[in-house]
């Protein structure tokens, strides 16, 4: 069901920039960071397609020992204070780990801006890569965060904190809150998801492509369109969610397929920090809307993460072992240096925060 627009609370709006803008903040970005002797490589991800709501996104590349990570996080504190263009810190990742960054994160249109050359390592078998990768995004990230838009009513504070309080511990709910340029960016990134779908299967989702180019449309149109902008961005969120449930099904065909796990897995409930994932038979309806229940065989990924050896297909169990080898050790890299940004792995580590990510870094090492 989509909400009305009058119990809806859109905020941080899109402001207007010029491209110029977006290029002196990428030469005051390299400018900056460029100075600090545990930077050595610079890299822009993406490009600026709709000044006014595109972000930047980085990737720095900083010494495997650095000499002074206090130096580095400073920098960064002062690059994203009071800047609508970085709606995060730069995606940072040691010299070592770099060059297999695309087991982690899926990567597109990357340009180098500064520094050393990485020559970015591509997996011996890219397509189960892309399988590892959107079975994380589908159990982790889609469909839980846009049904949260739709689901839960929250009280509003411009306060990020004060909201996160009033949110958890108020337990009468007022209005729903939508982050307005956040959501946009996240539709729009829906169709990186759509190219690796495309690349694992040679299929498209016709439900899913007309409402990321309905979203890539908005976007473009939305300085000059009216009051009825916000309407059409509730209608594309609910559209997303009907099309990611065909996403769902194809990716747990293609596990089925290609006897990537064991049959007749027992059910699994996952709560993540978006509400509840249930790993359930095919078919079976959720308890409550606050609920998505996806294929079993989607688990797979957790399942293995958490110990168990379901796996009977040793070419993609030698791909997931590679991956979380990967984020495992980016992870100690960011634990070491204090460094505690994880916004590209939000889907992979369902805990964000310093305190919490101590404790979930402990628990990775007793797993592995």
């Amino acid at each position: 069901m989509i909400p009305k627009r009058k119990d809806v609370i859109f905020f941080n709006e899109p402001k207007k920039f010029t491209v110029k803008d977006y290029d002196n903040e990428i030469d005051r970005v390299v400018t900056v960071l460029s100075k600090c002797d545990d930077v050595i490589s610079i890299y822009q991800i993406g490009e600026v397609s709709c000044p006014g709501i595109s972000d930047l996104d980085f990737i720095v590349v900083l010494r495997d020992k650095m000499k002074n990570s206090g130096d580095y996080k400073k920098r960064i504190s002062g690059l994203k204070k009071n800047n609508f263009l970085l709606m995060h810190p730069p995606y940072s990742i040691n010299r070592s780990l770099a060059p297999k960054i695309n087991y982690a994160i899926s990567l597109f249109n990357i340009i180098k801006l500064y520094g050393e050359n990485i020559q970015f390592q591509k997996s011996e078998n890219s397509r189960l890569l892309d399988l590892a990768i959107l079975i994380d995004l589908i159990s982790f990230y889609w469909p839980r965060e846009f049904l949260d838009l739709l689901t839960k009513k929250k009280h509003y504070s411009k306060n990020l904190y004060l909201r996160v309080i009033m949110t958890d511990f108020i337990p009468f709910k007022s209005k729903y809150v939508i982050d307005t340029r956040n959501v946009l960016c996240r539709l729009n990134g829906m169709k990186y998801t759509l190219a690796m779908y495309n690349r694992l299967t040679g299929k498209n989702i016709p439900k899913l492509e007309v409402p990321v180019k309905k979203a890539i449309s908005l976007r473009n149109n939305w300085f000059a369109l009216g009051e009825d902008r916000y309407d059409q961005l509730l209608l594309i969120i609910h559209e997303m969610i009907n099309g990611i449930t065909d996403l769902i099904a194809g990716v747990s065909a293609v596990i089925s397929k290609e006897r990537i796990v064991k049959q007749n897995l027992e059910p699994f409930c996952f709560k993540n920090i978006y509400g509840n994932i249930r790993f359930g038979a095919g078919g079976e309806q959720a308890e409550s809307i606050n609920e998505a229940v996806i294929p079993n065989n989607l688990s797979i990924n957790l399942r293995r993460f958490l110990g168990e050896n379901i796996l009977i297909n040793e070419d993609y169990s030698k791909v997931l072992d590679e991956r979380y080898n990967v984020l495992k050790n980016h992870i100690k890299f960011l634990n070491d240096n204090q460094i505690y940004y994880l916004e590209f792995f939000s889907y992979t580590y369902p805990f964000k925060g310093p305190l919490l990510y101590k404790i979930y870094f402990k628990l990775l090492r007793l797993l592995f």
